[in-house]
């Protein structure tokens, strides 16, 4: 994952999101996240989970499924999307908790 570089692909996830990172996580440390989120082009900001490390949809879970269904709430009416957001690439969608891109969308938390 060092090499790994999705600069370009993560800004095409044009969807709504919020990044979790834990703050002791630290294969993707929090100034990653933060990183994330400013260049996600909907993020909606970051949520610091404290002595959390890099397994925090396993340790963490009731947080992570209260942030996805927050999320939902609010972008989703009735099942159906509130805006039609333009499609990602599946590849980035897959891999886009591992980036490091660049960028400074307005409106995200820095670290």
């Amino acid at each position: 994952l060092r090499d790994l570089d999705l600069t370009a692909s993560v800004p095409a996830l044009d969807i709504p999101t919020q990044v979790l990172v834990g703050t002791d996580d630290r294969l993707t440390p929090p100034w990653h996240a933060a990183r994330l989120a400013r260049a996600l082009p909907r993020c909606s900001g970051v949520i610091h989970l404290p002595r959390t490390g890099h397994m925090t949809p396993l340790t963490s879970a009731d947080v992570m499924a209260s942030a996805v269904r927050t999320l939902a709430a609010r972008h989703l009416r009735d099942g159906a999307p509130v805006s039609a957001p333009a499609a990602a690439p599946a590849t980035a969608t897959a891999t886009a908790t591992a980036a490091t891109p660049a960028g400074t969308p307005a409106g995200t938390e820095e670290d």
